[in-house]
């Protein structure tokens, strides 16, 4: 039983919390992922459709590389 319990705890620790989601995005709407989410890939599709994997949660490193104001943002 106790050795259960670890097994299940040690799995918990292992859950990734930031799984990415994948998005058909105008060319717009990519561009202000870019400024705040961590993009994990993309591919153009068409002229002005781009399918995009990225990270949901607001990347404060991004924020801070390009000097944006994360209150204003969020």
């Amino acid at each position: 039983m106790v050795k259960s319990l670890l097994n299940n705890l040690f799995g918990r620790f292992g859950i990734a919390l930031g799984k990415p989601i994948t998005e058909l995005l105008d060319q717009e709407t990519f561009d202000r992922q870019l400024m705040t989410y961590k993009i994990v890939s993309y591919k153009k599709i068409s002229e002005d459709k781009l399918l995009v994997s990225y990270i949901p949660s607001v990347d404060v490193y991004i924020i801070n590389d390009k000097k944006l104001d994360l209150v204003k943002l969020l």
